[in-house]
């Protein structure tokens, strides 16, 4: 879906995502660095890239319903990818978990750890909390050894 809506605000002359859109008398959409480029420097006017109608350079406009178009879009696409991640991520925040409270077993993610109940809880990086219990875990495979050699 995303892809389709994004093929939409495709710049036809650097072929990427509209940069800043601005919208010439014919009608057809551009990046304002291409069109501006495109054209001859010296003259009052220029031909669209596209249909070559001739177009006064004074007429170019932000095409401010496209940018926002375009920063929907790039939202959308961020969402996408972040809702794809493997990584389970916060519930009530759509963020990566960075950090482990030990005091309520809980996973946080930034807001959580910075803003929220967790503030002053004993919270360390996941991979620090994932080493200590990996070390517990193994004294306690350790002790369950030995518990069965003895039987």
């Amino acid at each position: 879906f995303v892809n389709k809506l994004q093929e939409e605000v495709i710049g036809p002359i650097c072929l990427d995502i509209l940069q800043k859109p601005v919208t010439i008398d014919c009608g057809h959409n551009f990046c304002l660095k291409c069109i501006t480029q495109s054209g001859e420097t010296s003259c009052e006017f220029f031909k669209c890239p596209l249909c070559k109608t001739s177009v006064r350079k004074t007429t170019i406009r932000l095409n401010w319903l496209l940018a926002n178009l375009v920063e929907k879009i790039q939202a959308l696409q961020a969402y996408e990818v972040q809702s794809k991640r493997k990584e389970p991520t916060c519930p009530k925040h759509q963020e990566m978990f960075y950090y482990f409270c030990k005091d309520d077993g809980k996973f946080l993610c930034f807001v959580c750890h910075e803003f929220k109940d967790h503030k002053s809880h004993n919270v360390s990086l996941i991979e620090e909390a994932a080493q200590n219990y990996q070390g517990q875990i193994q004294k306690q495979i350790q002790v369950l050894q030995q518990r069965r050699q003895y039987k």
